[in-house]
């Protein structure tokens, strides 16, 4: 079984699970956003950029969308992250960028504690499908005319974050969050694509070289952000005449579900 059909199945799992206890449980179901600061391995690339005298690629930004179901002591998210990963090095005649990022497709599940009526403690694990289409481009003075020669590459893999979560209330629909957990991503080989001159593709050029060449996101990930229910008070509760919050719950499933087989269709593979 590849990576993405083991995905695909994780993926199902997780929505059906949600499904259930959206009809059976009494959950809080919530939109959330979110910022994260991350460290990375980067493997073959950091050693390729030591040989090169070229600053290294040891951090980075990022950014998440999801929605998260709280039934109990358990809570259980989808979402999507996009995490930067780039470095780039000047010298007399030009410059040399690598801009590597990372975009991935998690699902998580988490149990927790409420000390007090306002805050929850939790640990949890995040199974998460990571992809990169990334690019090494080359610019500089040839001949007196500035030329850019640029590659693509791309790679994916299946990767696990587990993590610590606090979470505190600021009303009843709002609330804020920080998560602080370790990344295991290591993409092991890459597929190189289409090499183009000046953004014009060359021709003739084979594009389906594989090789070992690996581009390792695994590192700290500290992240913040705020979770929001939409239409439901922080203590409401699934009752029998509540059709218009399960009717919620399953379209936004339903939405995040096609937006997760359109990265799909785009993404390749």
């Amino acid at each position: 079984m590849n990576s993405r059909s083991l995905l695909l199945c994780s993926l199902s799992t997780l929505v059906l699970s949600s499904f259930s206890q959206v009809c059976s449980a009494q959950p809080r179901l919530a939109a959330f956003a979110s910022l994260s600061t991350n460290d990375y391995s980067m493997g073959d690339v950091n050693e390729e950029l030591r040989a090169l005298g070229i600053e290294r690629i040891s951090s980075g930004s990022g950014w998440s969308v999801g929605v998260r179901g709280h039934m109990a002591s358990i809570s259980l998210s989808m979402s999507y992250s996009r995490l930067s990963a780039e470095t780039h090095h000047s010298y007399d005649a030009g410059i040399i960028e690598y801009q590597l990022p990372a975009n991935v497709i998690e699902g998580a599940i988490d149990v927790g504690v409420e000390p007090t009526d306002i805050i929850r403690f939790a640990s949890g694990l995040g199974v998460g499908y990571y992809w990169t289409a990334g690019e090494i481009r080359i610019s500089g003075d040839a001949d007196g005319a500035d030329r850019t020669v640029s590659a693509k590459i791309s790679g994916n893999t299946i990767g696990l974050r587990p993590y610590v979560r606090t979470e505190v209330k600021l009303s009843r629909r709002i609330s804020l969050f920080a998560n602080v957990g370790l990344k295991f991503a290591k993409i092991s080989e890459v597929r190189s694509g289409e090499v183009s001159l000046d953004d014009e593709e060359i021709p003739n050029y084979d594009d389906t070289e594989i090789r070992n060449y690996s581009v390792d996101y695994s590192g700290l990930q500290g992240s913040g952000g705020i979770s929001i229910l939409p239409f439901q008070s922080w203590d409401h509760s699934i009752s029998s005449d509540s059709g218009g919050d399960v009717a919620f719950a399953v379209g936004y499933l339903s939405i995040m579900g096609a937006y997760v087989i359109y990265l799909f269709s785009q993404n390749g593979g």
